[in-house]
């Protein structure tokens, strides 16, 4: 009789023992998993507050647990591309589209990687890529101009900047793009083409994020139209914003050379040249200017 209450109570000892350490090993894989979903709530936390490294971190620790994660690759993608750590971007978005082929979103942050360290083919490669999943992107389409722009391919960077804006019409820098590109496509030969593009650049006037040349690029092609009261009054809004800009005095001494003001012209001009004394061209206008001014002088002279 105590043997068998022996093995029972044995059995009941081992029992308890058993499920105390089932108990335990849920207890800690459950502590576990829980400290690794925490940790891809706190890398998103950290990626939205701008805390790179912290979120790199964080989504390490994720992808040591779910290494084919996508969404957690990709968020890792973009802590690294935030902290200008492009390759190691590239990696990471490039190892999502391993797994998705079709994954938009890694497709388009691989070719902008690329874009960053001015690899232009691979980049445009991948953008083209984007567009046959999502023909859609604005933005893909206008990285698309922006890599062609780049390599000098106005025309096809003009098509691509014009797709953009029928998707999404009137944003100021698709809208930069497409004029700057009909101007360096001598489309601007054409009078009312010029006088097309001239106003688009005007319309832009005071929106934020353009090519800081922007409003010189501007008053070159108002003057190209022979408007040189609007170029004038485009170069006093440039020199508000960058008063330290040579080429602003010197196409302001080119404008009032053509509006026969010699006196203004010398000034501007002078003023160009104290701020960037290496410009050839600017010395060619201060003879120029003097030139005529000299010939003022002696006309006058020999009228008394």
């Amino acid at each position: 009789m105590s043997v068998l209450k022996y093995i029972i109570e044995s059995y009941e000892l081992f029992i308890y023992g058993f499920f105390i350490f089932i108990f335990l090993v849920l207890a800690f894989l459950y502590f576990y998993f829980s400290r690794v979903e925490t940790c891809y709530k706190k890398g998103l936390l950290l990626l939205e507050a701008k805390d790179y490294k912290g979120a790199i971190r964080k989504f390490k620790r994720f992808l040591h647990k779910y290494p084919k994660s996508q969404e957690g690759l990709h968020k890792l993608g973009l802590a690294f591309f935030h902290n200008k750590e492009f390759e190691k971007a590239a990696l990471c978005f490039d190892k999502i589209t391993e797994i998705n082929a079709d994954f938009f979103a890694a497709i388009y942050n691989l070719a902008l990687s690329f874009q960053m360290t001015d690899d232009i083919d691979e980049a445009t490669k991948l953008y083209k890529k984007a567009i046959s999943i999502n023909p859609n992107d604005v933005d893909t389409y206008y990285n698309l101009g922006i890599m062609n722009f780049k390599a000098k391919k106005y025309e096809i960077a003009l098509s691509y900047f014009q797709k953009a804006n029928e998707i999404g019409p009137g944003k100021p820098l698709i809208l930069y793009y497409i004029a700057r590109c009909c101007d360096l496509l001598n489309i601007s030969n054409n009078l009312k083409v010029q006088e097309h593009v001239t106003k688009l650049y005007l319309q832009l006037i005071g929106e934020e994020g353009l090519p800081k040349d922007y409003l010189i690029t501007a008053a070159y092609s108002s003057a190209k139209t022979g408007q040189l009261q609007k170029t004038l009054l485009i170069l006093d809004k440039a020199l508000e914003s960058n008063p330290e800009n040579a080429n602003v005095y010197k196409l302001a001494a080119i404008t009032d050379l053509i509006s026969l003001n010699k006196d203004g012209a010398k000034s501007n001009i002078l003023i160009a040249i104290d701020l960037d004394p290496n410009d050839d061209e600017a010395y060619n206008i201060l003879q120029y200017a003097e030139k005529l001014i000299n010939k003022d002088n002696i006309s006058k002279e020999s009228d008394v």
